[in-house]
């Protein structure tokens, strides 16, 4: 019989997923998956924590329950898996924290590490997130406002946590939508590693070689932002 989840309460909203508090589980947050672009089933996001776990990625501890019924505000659904996830209020890694130099280290290694991972499994870390669109429009708008890499956590002794263990899968995606998502990966890792270089400059990334739309548009987003940190001072 499928686990049942009841009277779950949506606090946010992912590309994947549908984050929730539940009093079933007062200490942690359930991920009711919720997207129409891939079909990625229980066996693919325990596949996911397994490679995390493999390259020694840290993250929140994580558990997946397959074909699991869920009921969100009143409505009941039948979904292939949910994640229990131990519910965290740690602050979002922002590039203030990259500033210490074992910050920097550790992010450095997790994207380099993710690039890799991309070539061996053919998906890579989502870093970034759903919230980077409305967190670069704060970057714009709000003079104390740092850049942040949204699915990563700092903890008090400046270790940084992977809180998204679901990782982009383009093969896991609809057809229209699989060239998307590589594109989208690789812009990520641009865009991090332009950061990275602002603070280590002889940093690069091996085995990585973007294409010319991904960087242009990375080269012109790291220009923009480049150019409006010096207004933020």
């Amino acid at each position: 019989m499928p686990k049942r989840f009841l009277d779950l309460e949506p606090i946010a909203r992912g590309s994947e997923h549908i984050v929730c508090t539940s009093h079933q589980f007062p200490e942690s947050v359930i991920k009711v998956p919720n997207s129409w672009w891939q079909n990625a089933d229980a066996q693919d996001v325990k596949s996911d924590i397994a490679i995390l776990r493999e390259e020694n990625v840290p993250t929140l501890a994580t558990e997946v329950v397959s074909n699991a019924v869920v009921e969100i505000r009143d409505r009941i659904m039948n979904v292939p898996y949910v994640l229990i996830q131990e519910y965290s209020e740690l602050p979002t890694l922002n590039t203030n924290h990259m500033k210490v130099s074992d910050v920097l280290e550790q992010i450095s290694e997790l994207l380099q590490k993710s690039v890799l991972i991309n070539g061996k499994h053919g998906k890579g870390i989502d870093f970034l997130g759903a919230e980077a669109v409305k967190s670069l429009v704060k970057y714009f708008r709000y003079t104390d406002y740092p850049l942040h890499v949204h699915n990563f956590r700092i903890d008090n002794s400046d270790q940084i946590i992977l809180s998204d263990t679901g990782m982009l899968s383009p093969n896991k995606c609809i057809s229209l939508v699989s060239w998307s998502i590589q594109q989208i990966i690789d812009l990520q890792y641009y865009l991090i590693e332009g950061v990275i270089k602002t603070l280590d400059s002889g940093f690069k990334l091996d085995q990585f070689d973007p294409n010319l739309l991904v960087r242009a548009t990375g080269g012109t987003m790291l220009c923009a932002t480049s150019l409006w940190s010096g207004f933020k001072k």
